[in-house]
């Protein structure tokens, strides 16, 4: 998957054998990234290589999650592995940063179909900025209209719930 000069926002959509990020982004130039962040229900976890070491808290990438890479130079991440099972990703209440598995892009009202009403705004990020779609706001600004593989994707619940893909 091509990762940009600046911030990328990705998901695995496999499930790896070695999960450790170094191994993770081994395929990467060592010197053309330098921090990888993913955000869960306890806060913000990083793995910075130019801070403090005993900042870093982020030492796994699964399958599920969503990453904010930072990049001093484009490269490319390569991954190998199985298709997740199952495939369900556990959303909470709030906002939860969360990575699309599947390797079949979806429309996405088809993609999130599984949330019922339980969710409001889903967002992404790429190269070309912010992308949205939010059932609240008006139409003509909802610019996400498919979800794909690779992809990480910021999804605001009003409950909690189970994201079957």
């Amino acid at each position: 998957m091509p990762l940009n000069t600046g911030w990328n926002l990705i998901s695995l959509p496999l499930s790896l054998a070695d999960t450790s990020l170094l191994s993770v982004m081994s395929s990467v130039g060592d010197d053309n990234w330098t921090s990888v962040w993913s955000y869960d229900e306890t806060g913000w976890h990083r793995y910075d290589k130019e801070g403090p070491s005993f900042l870093n808290d982020l030492y796994i990438m699964d399958a599920g999650s969503g990453y904010w890479i930072n990049m001093i130079a484009d490269d490319t991440l390569v991954i190998t592995g199985s298709l997740p099972e199952p495939t369900d990703i556990t959303l909470r209440e709030d906002w939860n940063l969360a990575g699309y598995n599947s390797l079949e892009s979806m429309a996405t009202l088809t993609a999130l179909a599984s949330l019922g009403d339980n969710w409001t705004s889903v967002w992404t990020y790429d190269e070309t900025g912010w992308h949205r779609y939010d059932k609240e706001g008006p139409p003509f600004l909802n610019d996400l209209t498919e979800m794909g593989s690779g992809n990480g994707y910021w999804i605001n619940m009003t409950s909690a719930d189970i994201w079957t893909i």
